[in-house]
């Protein structure tokens, strides 16, 4: 069958934040644009399902960014449809609440007073004689800043859940944006010198923002305001980058009613670079490709449970550190939004789990893995009786992270130096890029590629580049 042909200034692969937000932006300044999703629904890892009057956003969202034009984006996109929700979120190990992200004080006592001084005489001895050798890898990097007794306690066996490979292998980045600023050391000021210190310490969001109706309330919003005057197609697959040289001159993609092709001026991103990379044609030099090809996601899945009890806890999430447990995170969606349950006699709970696509556990059938979220949070955990059980569901999710392996930077700029020989090619979002981007970051890389084809000149790699760590304040002096 012969693609029907579709023709628009600017063409956008990938209906999620980031593609949307460059679409939204473009579109605001008179520009035809057309959006390709692969999904039903726009929004990506931030869409918002439906189920029998439950609503489930595919793991936790928070809106939060210390970026105050998105902000004002974000409160004039959705006015009084964004609640302002009060931030509780905890690490659940060894029978124990912990805060989220981890508070060095809470870490520190939290475990007792004969552990507490293993840890601290454990972080004095690398701090007086650090360990030899290049500090490359997430294990390296946190044993230097806390003290291999910490590193054990809170940091390996969860981080090795959720990457699926040892800490010894994941690169040092991780660390940067996760746990950087965290510090023993003003821990322990601050529990002994708690006033003398105020206004010095950095501390934690306390409130966030979130839309009434989930977090894809945000994405069906833009959407609509894109489709006033431009198309955003779902059910749209793009098979094929065609590139003539060093320019792109259209796209292949499925729909449930055939092939199209959508030729355009210009082409954004915003699928996973390595997928990108490989559906270009002609295909890109050989190098390139081998790079392509050895890069790595990690997969995802939520089981989706609906309980009839009224409320389970008050956070909005939970890490599940337990070592001998397979969950690694669960949330309430109900306690960021009322809406989120079709009544207030009832709760739900999503229970997130990390894979690689086609590994035994991603096999395992809708039933099989339902099964196994209740018997892990209901018959282990005691988080609810599996006989309050209304109903569940499953939620899968391919190349939902990038995997930062050591050694990842090798293919990745081997993969961006091509794509800047493309010359009206920009790649943007948080697989896109390659980058562990949040919610803020892939919009404001959308908007970013929308204002370089409008005469701006932006370094969208610069995009959550400097390591600071994403969720501090600093608190105010009284």
């Amino acid at each position: 069958m012969r693609p029907r042909v579709i023709k628009k200034e600017v063409a956008i692969i990938g209906g999620g934040p980031a593609g949307l937000a460059a679409a939204y932006e473009l579109t605001k300044h008179g520009h035809e644009v057309v959006v390709a999703e692969e999904k039903p629904q726009v929004g990506g890892l931030a869409r918002t399902v439906h189920h029998k009057g439950f609503r489930f956003d595919i793991g936790p969202h928070r809106w939060f960014t210390k970026n105050e034009e998105l902000n004002e984006f974000m409160r004039s996109l959705l006015g009084d449809k964004l609640l302002r929700v009060p931030r509780l979120t905890r690490i659940y190990f060894n029978n124990r609440f912990f805060d989220y992200p981890l508070k060095p004080a809470n870490a520190l006592f939290g475990m007792g007073l004969i552990m507490a001084a293993k840890i601290v005489a454990d972080y004095a001895a690398v701090r007086i004689a650090p360990p030899r050798g290049p500090v490359d890898s997430f294990e390296d990097w946190t044993i230097r800043q806390f003290g291999r007794t910490m590193y054990n306690l809170y940091f390996k066996s969860y981080t090795e859940k959720v990457w699926g490979i040892p800490c010894s292998q994941i690169s040092a980045d991780w660390a940067s944006q996760r746990i950087k600023g965290l510090s023993l050391a003003s821990a322990v000021k601050s529990a002994l010198l708690k006033n003398r210190m105020r206004g010095k310490i950095k501390s934690l969001i306390d409130e966030f923002m979130y839309p009434m109706l989930g977090a894809g309330l945000t994405y069906e919003t833009m959407k609509a305001a894109i489709e006033e005057r431009n198309q955003v197609l779902t059910q749209t697959r793009v098979v094929s980058v065609n590139r003539d040289g060093r320019r792109i001159n259209s796209i292949t993609a499925n729909t449930p009613t055939g092939p199209i092709e959508i030729e355009a001026e210009y082409f954004i991103s915003s699928i996973p670079l390595t997928e990108m990379v490989l559906s270009i044609n002609p295909p890109p030099p050989s190098d390139v490709v081998q790079a392509a090809k050895s890069l790595r996601h990690r997969d995802h899945i939520v089981v989706a449970l609906m309980i009839n009890r009224p409320q389970l806890t008050k956070d909005t999430w939970i890490y599940i550190q337990e070592p001998g447990l397979k969950a690694a995170r669960m949330y309430e969606p109900k306690n960021c939004s009322p809406h989120m349950v079709p009544s207030p006699d009832v709760t739900s709970l999503g229970v997130e789990y990390y894979c690689f696509e086609g590994d035994e556990f991603w096999r395992k059938s809708d039933d099989e893995l339902v099964e196994f979220a209740v018997k892990e949070v209901a018959d282990t955990l005691h988080f609810f009786d599996r006989s309050e059980l209304i109903d569940g569901f499953v939620i899968r999710s391919r190349m939902a992270y990038p995997l930062v392996e050591k050694g990842y930077h090798g293919p990745l700029q081997v993969l961006k130096q091509y794509v800047k020989t493309l010359e009206n090619l920009q790649i943007i979002g948080r697989c896109g890029t390659f980058r562990y981007n949040n919610q803020d970051h892939a919009i404001e890389t959308g908007f970013l590629a929308a204002r370089n084809l409008m005469g701006g000149n932006y370094d969208i790699d610069r995009v959550n580049a400097d390591g600071e760590y994403l969720e501090e304040k600093v608190e105010e002096t009284t």
